[in-house]
């Protein structure tokens, strides 16, 4: 196997807290064809990372984003002045094109499995 160089977004690294303009600070692959580069927008590659376009997403920051069962999940926030502010976490299919929220109950463990709890806003 060997590495190499392909284009990336337009778009300048970042982080979370302290990116004021457009900045990315992650990138998740679901395939080896089908990837995605988030910060302060979003955008998706169906053909390995050769071509990236911008990608509607639910608006403010992408603070965190995987992809679970073919669904894309993405935890996004208003941006504040000093920082993320508040938070939703939205999904949409891997080929599809609109993230809606999530609807029911969020659960959280922190044992594995073992336990879950239910999360409130």
């Amino acid at each position: 196997m060997s590495w190499r160089r392909l284009p990336a977004p337009a778009v300048p690294l970042g982080q979370p807290d302290t990116s004021t303009g457009p900045a990315a600070w992650g990138i998740r692959f679901a395939t080896p064809t089908h990837g995605f580069v988030f910060g302060s927008g979003l955008w998706v590659t169906t053909d390995g990372g050769r071509h990236w376009r911008a990608a509607a997403y639910p608006g403010g920051v992408v603070l965190s984003l995987e992809i679970s069962s073919g669904q894309v999940l993405a935890v996004t926030a208003r941006a504040g002045p000093d920082g993320p502010t508040g938070w939703t976490l939205s999904r949409r299919a891997l080929g599809g094109p609109v993230f809606g929220d999530m609807l029911g109950q969020l659960l959280l463990t922190d044992d594995g499995g073992l336990t879950w709890h239910a999360v409130t806003s």
